[in-house]
């Protein structure tokens, strides 16, 4: 893979203590496996990666999936609404994808278009999501890729409380991925939910399913 680390690491313990959370990796891996654990963590979600898969991808950039556990898992619509602190419909205007500590993030940048839940201090949101676009590979954890300038979605969020310079003030999404919908215009806005196991949430469809209307 393109610019990608391949040294092993024996024996590697990594304790990484950030925002109240300490993840252990004891283990035998790559350098990028490492990265992805820490990844999850300054999410505001502790989420233990299992496992890491690289692939060529049919476009000019290499794929770097995460696989894992969440700490948090929102069975139904009325969990994911009582944790998230806000709830929006946006409209992502851009979006910036950059490295911390040898962690990919993403802040992405959108108007507020309908409130639903939380107070709105101005008329956009800033979104801190792991993973995203930068040199040349795309970093994405369960399938889910990050907003994208132009993208309409649904989204529960938790207000980010840790480090990153370019995340203070923003919010993360509850549940890293579970409290997202993207709108697909193109279907009559229909909602496409982010989350994969989780059956209630994997089964929404529309506002009313997500009891907002």
């Amino acid at each position: 893979m393109k610019n990608q680390k391949n040294k092993i690491f024996g024996s590697i313990i990594a304790v990484v203590l950030l925002i109240g959370i300490v993840f252990i990796i004891n283990d035998n891996r790559k350098a990028s496996h490492v990265h992805s654990s820490a990844n999850e963590l300054r999410q505001n979600n502790q989420i233990l990666v299992n496992d890491t898969t690289n692939e060529p991808s049919s476009h000019t950039n290499d794929i770097i999936r995460y696989h894992g556990d969440l700490a948090n898992n929102y069975n139904t619509v009325t969990e994911l609404t009582y944790d998230s602190e806000a709830i929006y419909k946006v409209e992502v205007i851009n979006s910036k994808s950059f490295e911390y500590e040898g962690v990919v993030f993403t802040v992405s940048t959108a108007n507020v278009v309908e409130n639903y839940k939380g107070d709105v201090i101005s008329s956009f949101v800033n979104i801190l999501e792991t993973g995203g676009n930068y040199n040349n590979t795309e970093y994405v954890f369960e399938d889910s890729s990050v907003l994208k300038s132009g993208d309409k979605a649904v989204v529960y969020l938790k207000k980010y409380e840790g480090p990153i310079p370019e995340a203070q003030g923003a919010f993360v999404i509850s549940g890293v991925y579970q409290g997202k919908f993207n709108i697909d215009e193109a279907s009559g806005d229909l909602l496409v939910p982010a989350a994969v196991e989780q059956q209630e949430l994997t089964e929404v469809r529309s506002l009313i399913d997500l009891n907002l209307e």
